[in-house]
């Protein structure tokens, strides 16, 4: 993804209605992050937060 579909995916991001539980793993999406960890995370099986709603990958 080139910058300029980045800048696009974070403004349709930023321009939608703030959802806590779906909008960290939209970020990591628009970052990159591989489709595999984002599943995994989600699922909190690499997700090594100690608290509930935090995430630490």
């Amino acid at each position: 993804m080139n910058i300029a579909e980045i800048e696009s995916s974070l403004k349709d991001l930023v321009e939608t209605p703030f959802n806590a539980d779906i909008f960290i793993f939209r970020l990591l999406e628009i970052y990159d992050a591989p489709k595999a960890t984002v599943t995994k995370l989600r699922q909190g099986t690499t997700n090594h937060a100690k608290e509930p709603g935090e995430l630490l990958w």
